[in-house]
Parts: C-alpha cells; structure tokens; sequence
C-alpha cells in the first residue's frame, strides 16, 4: 500500500493507491452464471416486410369481427332516459312520462340520472368514517375522520348548553357523518302503465354483496341514524311497523339503548346505514354525470307510454301527502340540483350479461382498430410488391455520424 504527494500550481493532490486484489479474492464480483452475466439465450426477431405485413393484416383479420359483434351485441340493449324532470317538477310527488318505443325484455334495471354533480372531489371523497359506516360503536366526535357534519351542535353553541351534552359526547355525534352521506339521493320512483296498473320494482339485492355485508351495519350501541335527518323517520318509527314480523323482536331487544330510541336502525334491519340506496350513494361515481342503479324490473315491458312518480319524503297514508322525515310537516321539494347547476332524469336500460348498458365505444374501438391494421397491411404489400429490397442491404447501412453517410463496404 502506498501513495504520492504531488504538487503544482498551488495545488496539493494527495494520490493513494492500493495493491490489486486477485481475481479469486474479490467478493463483489458476479457469480460466473448465465443470467448474472448476461448470457441467456434471447430471441432477437427480425421484423421483415413479410412479417409485418402478416402481422397487421393478422390483428386487422381478428380485431374487425370481434368489433363487429360486439356493435352488434350493444345495439340490442333498449335504453329510455326521461327528460330533465328537475325543470319540469314544482310539486312532490310529480309524474313524467317515458316513451317505450321497442319491447324490453326483463331483467330491465331503473336508474336515476345526475350531472354537474362533483362526487369525484377529493374533499368530498374522503369526507367519510368508515369505521362508522360498518357499525362501530362508541365513535365519539374525535374520533370521526370527517370534517363536515359530524356533529349536531358545534363546541360552545347555546344548543349544546340548552341540551345540557357535552360536545365530544355519542349523545352529539352524527351517525353516519361526512359530505357524502348528508347529500344522500333521496327522490323515489314508481313506474305504471298508461293505464294506471303498477309496474313492480325491487329494490332489494341492488347493491354490492360484499358491501351489504362487511362494509355497512347499524351500530349494536345504537348510535346509527343519531342526529341524522335522512334516517330521522326510521328511528322514530316503531318496531310494530315493521313489514318483516321476523325482525320485530330483534327491533324490541334493541329499543333500550342509552342514546335514545333506536326504531329501525338496529343491526340486521336492512335499514339506515343497511339501507340499500344509502349504500349505493356512499360508492362514489368517477364523473360528474353518473347514473345509480334505484331498482330492477322483473316483467317485460311491451312499447308504450309509462308513466314515473317521483316523490320525496315519507308517505302519510291519512292525508296522502309526503312529510319530512321527522313528521314535521310537509315535504314540498324534490332533491335539489339548482344549487350546484345540475340536472336529473331518469333511465330504464336493459343489459348485456359481460359488457353492461348500451355503449357502442368498444365495438368501435376494435372496428376502427381492425381497419386500421388492415389498410395498412395493404399499403405496406403494394410498397414491397413495387419496389422491394433485400433485408440488410449494405448501401443502407452507416455507422459513426449520419452527417458524413460513410456506407458500409461491402466486405465489412
């Protein structure tokens, strides 16, 4: 080991070099096998004008049918879609018409329609606790992740001293909170003949299985629906009103909860958070015009003129008209959709099992696609037909600076 002092200049450069170590010695150097010294067998294909040729006019002969059936197959779809029935409806309830003009064969699925409606917003995306959606209990106020409507008073309000509460307290928490639930769809629709006779709906198994099942419960503490106005009615409403007998026991064990009455927010209910068009709201849609699935139809519906209720609201059966969801009085408006300048329809598709709704964009795509190759698959077969050239020609190849084009000799 030694080293030299050089200097120059006014420079000192201290050079320190060490003897060489044999090559057997050396631990960092690469095991001796094919794949670290980049030996493996590879496959340089060379792309010749008969096998690109082969090649487009292979995908082009592939692409073109299968665009074909798939145009095919999406224009058997019959899709309906009402007017902007934000513009035309001033009462609740209120009834347009949809236009049947080819039979549709069920299953056939309703949906409502909105635009100019932002659930892509990253505020309002993650303006949601989903601990709390899934029926977690004892979520007080800091423990919730959304920043909007998370409680019913705010910290030092006269609301909050007249109720005598204490601000991080369940008796203050609304469940479920955040942007996305307090802005929750809640237009329904009936649909009916011209002549009056109802067309059945279901509005059950419309969600996601896995979502029903993990993703959102009623809390066992009760909580769920608490200072919420869009379950108000549901948690008021008593266990003996329930249309499943079965569920009325399981409603009455859980009536005791120390936060008040529970109604029908209680685990299993299929209500308030378990509420099936409360789930589909809370999945937020990628665009600013969207549409939801409300229900499917299970009878064929032959061309014709139907006719949609829509309404808001709970339904009084001694007055006929639709009260708030706390009973308070009636509800007059539909959902809005002035505020943030959108529009609402609604829609009645059938589907394709495989490829959804009526969207023609596929089909075309794999069209254009395999016209595409094909036209150029010609043209390169007319280029090399008229003027071929040996692959390889040495006048063609260079090497160094293409500025002085200095070929390759032929015996090079």
């Amino acid at each position: 080991f030694w080293c030299t002092l050089q200097l120059g200049a006014g420079v000192m450069v201290l050079s320190i070099r060490g003897k060489k170590t044999p090559l057997e010695e050396r631990t960092n150097r690469p095991a001796d096998t094919a794949f670290k010294q980049q030996k493996l067998r590879v496959w340089r294909p060379i792309l010749s004008p008969t096998a690109a040729i082969a090649t487009f006019a292979t995908t082009g002969l592939l692409f073109l049918p299968i665009g074909l059936v798939l145009a095919a197959v999406t224009n058997q779809v019959v899709e309906v879609e009402s007017i902007n029935y934000a513009a035309v409806c001033t009462t609740n309830p209120c009834y347009i018409n949809l236009t049947v003009t080819e039979k549709m064969v069920a299953p056939i699925y309703l949906y409502y329609k909105l635009s100019n409606f932002y659930q892509n917003h990253r505020n309002y995306v993650r303006d949601r606790e989903d601990a709390q959606l899934a029926g977690e209990s004892s979520l007080t106020p800091s423990a919730l992740s959304c920043t909007a409507a998370k409680t019913r008073y705010p910290a030092g309000s006269a609301g909050l001293a007249e109720a005598g509460w204490e601000f991080n307290s369940m008796q203050n928490v609304v469940s479920p909170c955040g942007l996305i639930a307090s802005s929750v769809f809640n237009d329904s629709f009936r649909l009916s003949t011209a002549g009056g006779a109802p067309v059945p709906i279901s509005e059950s198994e419309i969600a996601w299985e896995t979502d029903r099942r993990l993703k959102f419960q009623n809390a066992a503490d009760g909580s769920t629906g608490r200072n919420f106005a869009a379950f108000n009615y549901w948690r008021s409403a008593s266990c003996d009103d329930l249309p499943d007998t079965s569920l009325r026991q399981p409603c009455l064990d859980a009536a005791d909860s120390t936060l008040g009455p529970v109604g029908w927010c209680f685990p299993g209910s299929g209500y308030c958070a378990e509420d099936e068009h409360f789930i589909i709201w809370m999945r937020t849609a990628g665009l600013p015009t969207f549409r939801k699935l409300f229900g499917t139809i299970a009878v064929d519906l032959e061309p014709g003129v139907y006719r949609v209720q829509v309404s808001n609201g709970v339904l009084d059966p001694n007055t006929g008209l639709y009260m708030k969801q706390d009973l308070s009085g009636p509800q007059e408006d539909l959902y809005p959709v002035s505020v943030f300048g959108g529009t609402k329809a609604v829609v009645i598709s059938t589907l394709v099992v495989g490829l959804g709704g009526k969207n023609p964009f596929l089909g075309l795509a794999y069209i254009a696609l395999g016209v595409a190759c094909i036209v150029l698959a010609v043209g390169f077969w007319a280029k090399h037909r008229t003027s071929p050239r040996a692959l390889g020609t040495a006048p063609f190849l260079y090497y160094g600076s293409r500025a002085t084009r200095a070929p390759v000799s032929q015996n090079s």
